[in-house]
């Protein structure tokens, strides 16, 4: 069985969170960036993006709609990385999986999961700075609750997090009819 793990990426952290995941995979795995697009010969596929400003990175969302029928024909993992799912605001997180899942309709993935990003505001280009701006404060403006001044701009990704998911694909590919493949059926 051969995986490949395709993921978009907008300051690096993505990537590096694939590679974990893949570290939990005993199948032989090749990590790509989407815009390779190399998905003929895979048993399965882990498709992972950022979500910035409340939305999937656009080339993943772009690769979706290109690849979908291909996609319908192998197990499909889907995971986001977010700096939201280690704060108090994690909730959010599976508004954002379910945006995901929007592009991918009618295909339906074997499993999902929201794990903590990095988001460093001193990284971010001035552009990436001044649309988030705005974001935290609707968000401000909407929820009292909410406190952006209070958010810590720091690297919360997990390896042992990423770690677990990739047994978890590997448990159900192992478990699943054929060893996982040509069982996804487009609906």
């Amino acid at each position: 069985m051969k995986g490949l793990l395709i993921y978009a990426t907008r300051y690096g952290s993505t990537e590096q969170v694939c590679r974990w995941i893949g570290e939990g995979l005993p199948f032989p795995i090749s990590v790509e960036p989407v815009s390779n697009r190399p998905i003929a010969a895979a048993d399965f596929l882990v498709l992972g993006t950022p979500i910035f400003i409340g939305k999937p990175a656009k080339e993943m969302i772009e690769f979706i709609d290109k690849c979908k029928t291909a996609l319908c024909r192998v197990p499909v993992f889907i995971f986001i990385t977010s700096w939201a799912q280690s704060t108090v605001y994690q909730d959010a997180c599976q508004g954002f999986l379910e945006l995901l899942l929007h592009y991918l309709s009618p295909c339906i993935p074997v499993m999902t999961r929201s794990l903590p990003g990095k988001l460093l505001w001193d990284s971010l280009t001035v552009s990436d700075r001044k649309a988030m701006e705005r974001l935290l404060r609707r968000i401000d403006a909407r929820q009292p609750d909410f406190h952006s001044e209070k958010i810590q701009w720091q690297d919360q990704r997990d390896r042992r997090q990423c770690l677990q998911f990739g047994e978890e694909i590997a448990a159900w590919l192992m478990d699943s009819p054929q060893g996982g493949r040509n069982v996804w059926i487009e609906t």
